[in-house]
Parts: C-alpha cells; sequence; structure tokens
C-alpha cells in the first residue's frame, strides 16, 4: 500500500512472519470495514413511523384509548398516544449526547457504543410483546432506545477520530451518518413491506433485532478502539492512519475550553443551523407516513417510496460535497 521509510532496519525473520500474518487478515481495509459496521445502526429510529401505519385501527382511531384490538393486531390509539409513542424515543435521545461525548473520550467509543446498540436491538425484540400489553410499555421501550441510541453521535466521532485519516475523515464521516438516512430508507422499504405481508408489522421489529444483534458481533470482532490495538490490521495500514491524524493520539486528557465553547458566536450559530436542520428532517421522518395515510389517503406501497425520497437524497448530496470537500 505505502512503501516503508528507506532508514528502517531490515526485517528480522520473525517481524517478517508477523507482517504477512498481519497482512493475510487485511485484505479489506480495517478502516473500511468500521466505516461499513457503522453504517447499518440508525435504522430503529424509523421502523415505528412506518410500521404504525399499520398498527393503528383506522375506524376507531379518534374514539378509543384500548391497548388492543379485537384481532390483537391492530390498536385503537388516538393521536395523542401515536404522538407520544413517535416522540417518546427523542425524549430519551437528548439527554445521553454530553455524558456520552464526555465518557467515550475518556474511556474510548467502542463498548460503550456498541453495548448501547445491543441494548436497543433487544428493544426491538420485545417491542411487539410491549405492544399488545399497553402502549405504556411501547412507550417506554421506545423511551429506552432513544436513551442508548443517543450515545452513537459522540462515541463516532471519537471513533472516527482514532480511525479516519484526515483527508478521508469527512468523507468517512459523512458514509458513516448518511447510515441514518440510508437505514430510514431501507426501514421504510421492509417495514411497508411485512405491513402487507401475512407477517404482519411485527416482523419488522424481530427483523431489525435481529439484524442488531448480528451486528453487535461482528462489531465487537472486527473494530477496534483505534489502530494501534488491532491484532489484524496491516502494518501499511496502521501508519497511513497514525501518519495522518489519526490512532491514539497524546493529547487526548486536553482539558476541555468550557468557557470559550459557551461564548463563541460561531457555536451558536451552528447549534441553531444543527436545530433547524434536525428539526426539519425529523419532523418529515416522524409524521410523514402518517400524514400520506390519514389526510391524503395513499396506499403502502405509495407511502413508502415518496416517504423516502428525501432521505435519499440527502445521502447522495452529502456523499458530492464530503468527496469534494476532502
Amino acid at each position: 500500500m505505502f512503501a516503508e521509510n528507506s532508514d528502517k532496519k531490515p526485517l528480522e525473520p520473525i517481524e517478517r512472519d508477523e507482517r504477512f500474518r498481519l497482512r493475510s487478515f487485511s485484505t479489506i481495509p480495517m478502516r473500511y470495514v468500521f466505516v461499513g459496521l457503522s453504517f447499518i445502526v440508525y435504522s430503529f429510529k424509523a421502523v415505528l413511523s412506518m410500521a404504525i401505519v399499520a398498527m393503528v385501527n383506522d375506524k376507531d382511531d379518534h374514539h378509543s384509548i384500548s391497548a388492543r384490538n379485537l384481532d390483537d393486531s391492530k390498536f385503537n390509539w388516538n393521536d395523542a398516544i401515536k404522538n407520544n409513542l413517535l416522540g417518546s424515543f427523542f425524549y430519551g435521545y437528548v439527554l445521553t449526547q454530553i455524558p456520552a461525548g464526555i465518557f467515550g473520550n475518556k474511556y474510548g467509543g467502542k463498548w460503550i457504543f456498541s453495548v448501547c446498540l445491543l441494548i436497543a436491538s433487544i428493544c426491538s425484540l420485545l417491542s411487539p410483546i410491549a405492544a399488545r400489553q399497553s402502549y405504556l410499555f411501547l412507550m417506554g421501550l421506545r423511551f429506552v432506545q432513544g436513551l442508548v441510541e443517543g450515545v452513537v453521535f459522540p462515541c463516532m466521532n471519537t471513533l472516527i477520530a482514532q480511525w479516519m485519516p484526515i483527508m478521508e475523515r469527512t468523507r468517512g464521516s459523512t458514509i458513516i451518518f448518511s447510515g441514518s438516512l440510508i437505514g430510514s430508507v431501507f426501514t421504510l422499504q421492509t417495514t411497508s413491506y411485512f405491513n402487507d405481508s401475512q407477517w404482519g408489522w411485527p416482523a419488522s421489529f424481530y427483523l431489525l433485532g435481529t439484524i442488531g444483534v448480528i451486528w453487535f458481533v461482528l462489531f465487537a470482532t472486527l473494530v477496534y478502539e483505534c489502530p494501534e490495538s488491532h491484532p489484524y490490521i496491516s502494518l501499511e495500514e496502521r501508519n497511513y492512519i497514525v501518519e495522518n491524524g489519526g490512532g491514539k493520539r497524546a493529547d487526548m486528557d486536553v482539558k476541555i475550553p468550557y468557557r470559550k465553547i459557551l461564548t463563541s458566536i460561531p457555536v451558536y450559530g451552528l447549534l441553531l443551523t444543527n436545530f433547524l436542520q434536525n428539526w426539519l428532517m425529523l419532523t418529515l421522518f416522524l409524521y410523514m407516513p402518517t400524514y400520506f395515510k390519514d389526510i391524503l389517503r395513499m396506499s403502502h406501497k405509495q407511502i413508502t417510496w415518496i416517504s423516502g425520497l428525501p432521505h435519499l437524497g440527502c445521502a447522495m448530496f452529502g456523499w458530492l460535497c464530503s468527496y469534494l470537500t476532502d
């Protein structure tokens, strides 16, 4: 990949064997494995916004708050209950952002990130059972999912700083974070399919929960905190990352200038921009399927394709801009 410096000593036989062993496990660069596995973690946000289209009984939607219908597959939830169910994820999501950044920076992001996503996967597997007991149980599970998924962005930033060279960092970050968009499109498609199938809406939660458990095993096995600690990365790739701004930094314990951050005008400009962007995207994300069903009376297939277009367009444009930025 990259030539070694000419002034280095010749490798001893043991070192040559070690280098060959490392190379043999590194046909795919480990930082790309990291990007690929990190790409699929956001689907849990999207599943309820599409599944609720099939979960709620139209006929009695505005008259009863009973937790179950006669056929045990649709629920008589009014608009207030639906709004609370859709929003409960984000009630928890906002609470763990800052603590996750602090702990991820201090203790490393891998295990905080992966264990929390395992918990989110288990919550997804339990969601159909909870919904059949009471909407309050489902709301509680969604709140817990939000709590544990709130660590994703902060911990991913910690891992990105370790694994992505500076000249690839914008591109890699965009691919990773666009997982929220592509994951949403994937979830909308699969949930719509299951809504109209013999398995019904519960299959969407079971599928995503199963994928999440498999993802945890792969992420825990293949991704490490930093290139220096990875046993299977090639020496060339490790040196390439470390020499270009990645790897475990000696200044990780630097004191954070909170006062300067909190008094910085550009910081508040970024906060406002990010707030408005997320407000728009999440409003579309949460309520577009319900609006298309209840107001425009669209079919599930129409709802799926139209709801996914903004996310797909945003992801594609983000990839283009990240390439130009790098």
